[in-house]
């Protein structure tokens, strides 16, 4: 079985990076297409890289080469490329050629799409015979058809047609049944962590103060600003606290929102920082904080919670369907800093031993739902049910 696992980058997030590589180990040939972000390297050869160049020389070299290797080999592919490029990209005609190339020359059994927001470019594949899964999460299927009617009526186009959908929870399925995908079709199949995050052994510091942890790009979604208006309630109630923020971007919203709120001794910003490093913070938090408007499953909350640190989470997207209120972590109410705040004094009131019992009912959430060989033998399944209809 030949399986495109597509992105449109190599390698892509984390999470799709790791799926390539427990997937591979299970004997498949997988498929990988895009733009070289970075050097990668998988240990079998069963993964297949076919990069385009970012450079216009290379960009144009290789669609040359290409190009002339198709023209040999199946000359009639050439002609579906160029009725898709002059259909849908009059600018970067290069680009898209050298976008479709690869794929065409290399043609997989199973087009597994990783963002949904590009269902429609690669609906002519299956005029070819090849069996085309999307995978849906967070803003792709929960925010930008909602704010634009073109994707939402890409999607009522495109979704129907494809012969299976990964969603990452069972709320984003719900959001895809609105757009044409169909229940009979989808497998629910959550997001996992590597089995030896769980066995990670952190060298845990104390403080005198609550320590509270957010992960996550600088994006409205992430829900920062109520983050930080938790915070200055905490500081009002004379909770003695330090929360630290970890993101991307230029949070410049953020750096004024920590003035005008009175809470520049009290918040730390950290840039991006590499996966493992990430984990590194851990060992000095106490509380794990998503205050998200959006997500699927966020992939931070499962790594803090295989690493031992208690979550407190809004109740967006599907993740009820990870935490259960006061069992394995908390749920609070989306853009609601008061409900926040209580819950993290409700944490904080808790004795050792129930702070513990938190921790260890998180890590059997975990160990039970979203570790990645669950996944993988769930992913195999899905692509076994659809190599064979």
């Amino acid at each position: 079985m030949r399986v495109a696992i597509y992105s449109g980058s190599i390698p892509d997030t984390t999470f799709i990076d790791l799926l390539v590589r427990g997937v591979v180990n299970k004997g498949i040939d997988i498929y990988l297409f895009g733009i070289k972000q970075k050097p990668v390297k998988y240990a079998s050869n069963h993964v297949h890289l076919y990069t385009t160049p970012t450079g216009k020389l290379g960009l144009i070299w290789s669609v040359v080469y290409r190009f002339i290797g198709l023209l040999f080999t199946h000359p009639e592919r050439i002609m579906i490329i160029n009725q898709i490029v002059k259909a849908r990209y009059s600018n970067s005609v290069i680009r898209a050629w050298g976008k479709y190339l690869p794929i065409m020359l290399h043609l997989p059994d199973i087009f597994h799409l990783q963002w949904n927001k590009g269902a429609e470019d690669w609906l002519f594949l299956k005029q070819l015979g090849v069996k085309m899964i999307v995978s849906f999460r967070g803003n792709q299927m929960n925010i930008t058809p909602n704010i634009d009617e073109t994707v939402a009526e890409s999607y009522r186009y495109a979704l129907p047609q494809y012969d299976a959908f990964h969603c990452v929870s069972k709320a984003i399925l719900k959001e895809g049944v609105k757009y044409g995908a169909t229940e009979d079709k989808a497998m629910v199949i959550y997001p996992a962590v590597q089995d030896k995050l769980l066995e990670r052994k952190l060298e845990r510091s104390s403080s005198d103060m609550l320590r509270i942890l957010s992960v996550g790009r600088d994006h409205w979604k992430k829900g920062y600003r109520v983050s930080l208006e938790t915070m200055a309630l905490l500081k009002e109630m004379g909770v003695a606290f330090h929360y630290t923020i970890v993101a991307g971007g230029d949070k410049e919203e953020l750096i004024y929102a920590i003035s005008d709120l009175g809470l520049t001794n009290e918040v730390t910003l950290i840039d991006n920082l590499p996966h493992d490093k990430v984990f590194e913070q851990h060992a000095n938090a106490d509380i794990f904080l998503l205050p998200s408007f959006e997500e699927g499953v966020a992939n931070v909350v499962l790594e803090a919670m295989a690493l031992g640190t208690p979550v407190i989470s809004t109740d967006c997207g599907g993740m009820k369907e990870v935490i259960e209120d006061g069992v394995n972590g908390f749920i609070v109410p989306m853009r609601n800093p008061k409900a926040a705040a209580e819950a993290i004094v409700r944490f904080s009131k808790l004795d050792e031993e129930q702070k513990q019992h938190l921790v260890e009912k998180a890590k059997e959430t975990i160990k039970q739902k979203h570790v990645l060989r669950i996944q993988v033998r769930q992913m195999l399944k899905l692509y076994e049910m659809v190599c064979h209809e």
